[in-house]
């Protein structure tokens, strides 16, 4: 039962570190074409 629920837990912990890393490199490029002169 705990297993199962660490299993679960992970899993979605793992989709929701990917959906993090995906808008931070979205934002860090945006704010870097921000930041360049031209």
């Amino acid at each position: 039962m705990v297993k199962k629920i660490k299993k679960h837990y992970s899993h979605k912990l793992q989709k929701y570190q990917k959906n993090i890393l995906q808008i931070y490199t979205k934002e860090t490029k945006s704010s870097k074409k921000r930041s360049q002169p031209h």
